[in-house]
């Protein structure tokens, strides 16, 4: 069941490469669907531990038993550059931090027998007909196999996608360089305040900061900002994870007392390019290797659990990569990607020129000036009721600095929305001739 018609037979249905979110739980629908499956990762038995938080509404409610999760009620930004840009909100949010490793072995322990989990790297694959993969064990052992497709569930860097050649073409599946955002952070023991997520800005600590409490005793601290892909450079941003850390005891955020481990990576913030998937028939991308993470608040456990149900039914059905990414980016998209993706490329475009905090005079409109259930609206759909809207368009119009940052956002919107179009009239031409 589930392979493609083939003179020999491969060694899998499905190879997936990546054991987070989205490929554990690709691996355990696959297997309950048929499909031999492989699961690969080189540390699919210790995974780095990361700074998460969740949005809970949206998943099963005994998805998290036995995990340490903090939820969050209430919401401060503090900007260090411009104090008076402060702002704080409280509500019932649905919002929660809460650990990975401990959510990793429960979410492990569902796949089945039946899925071989391969403890490897991915170093290169091709497709020609099949997908042929080259893994490596990491001690001078490699492997060949082959598959009838491949799922790139390997997160932010797309690392197998862009290795992914097509003989036919000679050519790397992924060549974009979107923006990421870039972390650098501790977890560690200290005074923090349960129940309050805290985002410090500055110039000198990060654009978009947080500090995430897991209980009073234990938390987060993680500076962070925009930047390419290409760009990132962990060393050049330690200094602002050791100034936040100083902020954070010196403006009393929290008192850090012990360092349990150091935070870093990246969150891929520009959903994948269309020229990028619709090339294959067999490499079909999934959470943050695909870029379906929040591209503002970064939350992208939601999609890696929910969007992998959708992908096993295409597959299943014969569908092709292409159907599955024009559903989750434009059919029954989990995030409004237009005004946010505006919103990230003004922030970048401002960040480049020395500016932080960009947004943040927005940030304030949208919560001192409203509603808590509208505040609520806004955090959990990204939409505002109608006269909560009209009453904020009306203040933009008396305050010059905020119609000057909501100009340069309809610019950059417009902007998006022209290439979208351009995409959707290709699809639908690409559909038309096949």
């Amino acid at each position: 069941m589930g392979s493609l018609a083939h003179t020999e037979r491969p060694d899998f249905d499905v190879v997936i490469a990546g054991a987070g979110v989205a490929g554990i739980r690709t691996a355990q629908l696959l297997n309950e669907r048929g499909f031999r499956t492989g699961l690969i990762d080189p540390k699919v038995n210790e995974p780095e531990e990361k700074a998460l938080f969740v949005d809970t509404t949206k998943l099963p409610p005994g998805l998290f038993k036995g995990v340490l999760t903090s939820h969050i009620n209430s919401h401060a930004l503090i900007n260090i550059d411009n104090p008076e840009r402060s702002w704080q909100k409280a509500g019932n949010f649905s919002m929660a931090g809460l650990e990975y490793r401990s959510l990793h072995r429960s979410l492990l322990e569902t796949v089945g027998p039946d899925v071989e989990i391969i403890e490897a790297r991915v170093m290169n694959s091709s497709e020609n007909g099949r997908v042929n993969l080259t893994i490596d064990y990491g001690n001078g052992k490699q492997r060949q196999i082959r598959s009838d497709i491949l799922v790139d569930a390997t997160g932010d860097y797309s690392t197998v996608s862009r290795k992914h050649i097509k003989r036919d073409q000679g050519r790397a599946a992924i060549t974009d360089n979107p923006l990421v955002v870039w972390m650098m952070g501790v977890r560690g023991e200290g005074n923090f305040q349960p129940g309050t997520i805290i985002d410090p800005i500055g110039r000198d600590i990060g654009s978009v900061s947080w500090v995430t409490p897991l209980d009073k005793n234990r938390g987060d601290i993680v500076a962070a900002g925009y930047s390419r892909l290409s760009e990132v450079n962990f060393e050049k941003y330690m200094p602002y994870r050791d100034r936040l850390i100083e902020i954070c005891r010196r403006l009393e955020i929290c008192d850090l007392t012990r360092i349990e481990m150091k935070l870093s990576g990246v969150i891929r913030s520009e959903p994948i390019r269309f020229a990028d998937v619709c090339g294959s028939k067999r490499l079909w991308q999934i959470g943050q290797a695909a870029g379906m993470a929040d591209p503002l608040m970064g939350e992208a456990f939601t999609p890696a659990y929910i969007w992998p149900e959708v992908m096993v039914k295409m597959i299943t059905d014969g569908l092709k990569p292409v159907d599955f990414y024009k559903q989750w980016r434009y059919g029954r998209p989990m995030f409004n990607y237009g005004p946010m993706l505006a919103m990230l490329h003004n922030r970048h475009k401002h960040e480049k020129q020395g500016q932080v905090g960009t947004n943040a005079l927005i940030y304030q409109m949208l919560t001192q000036d409203m509603s808590e259930e509208a505040a609520m609206m806004a955090v959990e759909s990204r939409k505002l009721p109608l006269d909560e809207g009209l009453r904020l368009a009306m203040r933009a119009v008396t305050n010059p600095e905020l119609r000057r940052i909501l100009v340069e956002l309809v610019g950059q919107y417009f902007g998006i929305v022209a290439r979208d179009n351009v995409l959707t009239r290709t699809m639908t031409q690409m559909a038309n001739s096949t």
